[in-house]
Parts: C-alpha cells; sequence; structure tokens
C-alpha cells in the first residue's frame, strides 16, 4: 500500500503504509484524529493509493514544521511508535496453539484512563450518597419515627418502593439506597460509558485510530468494555465498603454476607445494561439510539418489576433486570445464584451479540 504525504515545505514524499488496511475506510479522517490525539499543529495531508477509490486524500497536521521526519516516523512507522513499544513489552507474542488474551493491555489502560474524571465523579457522588444515609441512622432511629412515617401508605406501594419494614436498618438501606436509587444510578453510570467509549466514540471517528493499530477489532471493543466493567466494580465496592463499615460505625447490625450479596448485585444489574449498549454499538446504531434502547430497558425494567405487580401482574416482572437483581431482597438473605446466573448470561449473550455484529460491518467515518 503506497502512502504519499505532502509536509508544509517540503516536497511529496512516498512510505510503505505499515497498517493493516483491511481496516480503513476510503475518504475516513484516521489522520486528522490522529493529529488530534498527538496535539499537532502544521497542515498536511496524505494519499493512500490502491484503496477501492484512489486519490482520496486524508487531512492531518503535523507537529513542529522543523521536524517532520521524527513526526512522519510516529505516524507512519507505528511500531517504533511508544503505543506499540509499550504493548511489545506487556504482551508478548502468543505461542502456537494458545489462545490470544481477549483484553489488550495498552487500549484498556487508555480507555480506563480516558474514564478516570467521570469514573471517580461518579464513585465519590455514590460513595457521598451512601454514606449520608448511613449518617443519618442513629438521629431518625433514635426519634422513633420510622415506624409511622409510611402508616399511610397502602402495603403494595410499600412493596413497590421497598419501604416495607422501614424502621429496621435494613429496611431503611432498601428504601434509601437499594430498592431504586443505588441500581439506577449504576446502570445509568454504566450505559453512559458504554455509549461513550463505543458507539460515542465510532460516531466521532476517534475509533478509527485504535483500528488501524495491529489489534483486533474483538480485542479493542473487549479491552473498552472491561474498563467500562472496572469502573463499575470500583463504584460497587466502594459503596458496599460505605455501607460495611459504616453500619459497623453506627451500629446497624448488618449482616456482611448481605452486603456483599448486594453489592455483587448492583455491578452485576449495572453490567447488564451495559452489555445492552455494547451490542447497540456492535450492531453499528449510533450514540443516541443506543443510549436511548438502555435507558428504555432500565425504565421498562423497573415498571415491570415495581410498578405492574401493583394491578396484580407478578409473573411478567420475572424478566425484568431488577426482578433478578433484588427480588429475594440480597442484603437479608445473601446471594442468589439464580439472579446471578442470570444476570452473568445476559451480559454474556448480549457481548457475544455486539462483537459478532461488529465484525460484520464497518466502522463509520466521522
Amino acid at each position: 500500500m503506497g502512502l504519499s504525504v505532502i509536509c508544509a515545505g517540503e516536497q511529496p514524499k512516498s512510505f510503505e503504509w505499515p497498517f493493516r488496511t483491511d481496516r480503513l475506510v476510503p475518504g475516513s479522517s484516521a489522520g486528522s484524529k490522529v493529529a488530534e490525539v498527538l496535539k499537532l499543529k502544521s497542515p498536511g495531508r496524505c494519499e493512500l493509493n490502491g484503496l477501492a477509490r484512489p486519490g482520496r486524500f486524508w487531512n492531518f497536521c503535523p507537529a513542529m514544521a522543523s521536524q517532520p521526519s521524527r513526526l512522519l516516523n510516529l505516524i507512519l512507522k507505528p511500531h517504533s511508535s511508544p503505543i506499540i513499544q509499550r504493548q511489545k513489552q506487556s504482551e508478548p507474542p502468543a505461542r502456537r496453539g494458545e489462545a490470544e488474551i481477549p483484553v489488550n493491555r495498552e487500549v484498556f489502560a487508555r480507555a480506563f484512563g480516558s474514564l478516570k474524571r467521570s469514573g471517580s465523579i461518579w464513585t465519590g457522588l455514590l460513595v457521598l450518597f451512601a454514606g449520608s444515609v448511613i449518617a443519618l441512622w442513629p438521629s431518625m432511629s433514635g426519634s422513633g419515627s420510622l415506624d409511622t412515617m409510611m402508616d399511610g401508605l397502602s402495603p403494595e406501594l410499600l412493596v413497590a418502593f421497598g419501604l416495607e419494614d422501614y424502621g429496621s436498618a435494613v429496611g431503611f438501606l432498601n428504601g434509601n439506597l437499594y430498592a431504586v436509587f443505588l441500581p439506577a444510578l449504576l446502570a445509568v453510570m454504566a450505559i453512559t460509558h458504554t455509549n461513550s467509549l463505543t458507539a460515542g466514540d465510532e460516531d466521532s471517528g476517534r475509533l478509527e485510530l485504535l483500528m488501524v493499530l495491529p489489534v483486533s477489532r474483538t480485542r479493542i471493543y473487549l479491552s473498552r468494555f472491561a474498563a467500562v466493567a472496572a469502573w463499575l466494580a470500583i463504584a460497587s465496592v466502594a459503596v458496599g465498603l460505605v455501607v460495611g463499615l459504616g453500619g459497623l460505625a453506627v451500629d446497624m447490625s448488618l449482616n456482611g454476607t448481605g452486603v456483599a450479596a448486594i453489592t455483587l448485585a448492583l455491578f452485576l444489574f449495572a453490567l447488564t445494561h451495559a452489555a445492552v449498549v455494547f451490542a447497540i454499538a456492535g450492531i453499528g446504531w449510533r450514540a443516541p439510539l443506543a443510549s436511548g434502547i438502555a435507558f428504555g430497558v432500565l425504565g421498562l425494567g423497573y415498571i415491570l418489576h415495581a410498578l405492574l405487580p401493583l394491578a396484580g401482574s407478578t409473573g411478567i416482572a420475572k424478566i425484568s433486570p431488577w426482578h433478578w437483581a433484588l427480588s429475594t431482597e440480597p442484603l437479608t438473605s445473601g446471594f442468589d445464584g439464580a439472579g446471578t446466573g442470570i444476570m452473568v448470561g445476559c451480559a454474556v449473550v448480549l457481548t457475544v451479540v455486539g462483537i459478532a455484529s461488529l465484525n460484520r460491518r464497518t466502522i463509520r467515518s466521522s
């Protein structure tokens, strides 16, 4: 594959294109994204010959006109770049017959780092929310008002919103944290982060840059999905620690197994909704539609789980992720093997659907 490069103030130069050409889309803006990532300045352009539509220019901006050779070596010879060098150091070549690791460490690290700010904010806010609820327990339980606070509500409404037995420590946490708020917030975190790293980055053209690296599409997407799962695990465990340690501090008499069980249930609940976005992004639908469908699944699931049973329709609640995560009240009863298995299976199936669909289509260019 021939590549003609025109730098500011220089004669055209020809290079051999070392990237995998089956991942390049004629007329795409990968060159612009290289420039964007590398914070380049002076304008230039490059032309790929031998594609389906030859003569299509890819715009890019070589950094510092005084050092064009250094920049071109970085762009046009990626195997000598720090990205590939770190990948070679951390990923020794797989021996013949060995299975390839599904997650690329370099792609995972960059995706995890790109979520550092938003993931930290989400985790901090969730920890603050859980801590504030725990801090209210001593004054609320000491006043004796919790037992009479819900007297005006029907038993059906109390069950729907997790407010039954509100005067106990477990009932207080269910009503204020686990019945609605924490599952919804973690699911929103999962949806927005997954959408950003998959459909959102494809819509903006940033994924195109990753696709020219010597890493398969499957590993790129799985590595990014693993980064989202890592942040969800961090947030879930942080909240679980606050509840467990805070409960000990204010003498809530919580069951440690129950806290661990509800933490796992919330993580898998959020991961299931992240997998919904992953599957839709793999199919190729754009970011607004992917997030809209995932939020629809989240809202519809709550209606099936909490509101339809008020009208006597209890059987349909079994298809809701809310039911899989919360129906057995993990904070009291501990781990639920059936619900855990369903959520894990659902996440795996949706991930497989996303990967299979991704490998059968062309990546969009911005």
